[in-house]
């Protein structure tokens, strides 16, 4: 059977430990952007804290893309109101420029389409991908 890219799935609290792997392996590039990231952002307990209590405080819908079970990506739809939701996304650096970013925001452009109360996703900054894949 061959390989046609990452799953593209629901995230849930399972994921902690895949998404806090993820993070550590970019660990150095993640702090020269964000250096207020707090050390738990790279810890298991702390992705918890976020799929469990953060997200929902903030509206916020997560997929992972995954492949031969390891995390590829986290896809949000964040701050989801009666009719907008704003798109983030990131994909682990050794992974980049392989279609991942584009099957993950794809996936999400199809999720907010099944809501009918959606109807405005904002992609921010010069994401040359999200806007690409959110373009009408």
């Amino acid at each position: 059977m061959a390989n046609d890219g990452p799953i593209i799935r629901l995230c849930g609290a399972d994921d902690a430990a895949g998404l806090a792997e993820m993070y550590r392996l970019d660990r150095n590039e993640i702090e020269a952007a964000e250096p207020s990231r707090l050390p738990a952002f790279f810890e298991t307990e702390g992705q918890l804290e976020r799929i469990t209590r953060v997200w929902p405080e903030h509206r916020t819908l997560g997929y992972v893309a995954v492949e031969d079970e390891r995390i590829l990506g986290l896809f949000l739809l964040e701050d989801v109101t009666d009719v907008s939701a704003t798109v983030g996304y990131y994909v682990r650096s050794d992974r980049r420029r392989r279609g991942v970013a584009t099957a993950g925001l794809g996936a999400l452009v199809e999720v907010a389409t099944g809501l009918s109360y959606l109807v405005i996703l904002t992609a921010f900054g010069t994401d040359l991908v999200a806007r690409a894949v959110l373009r009408p």
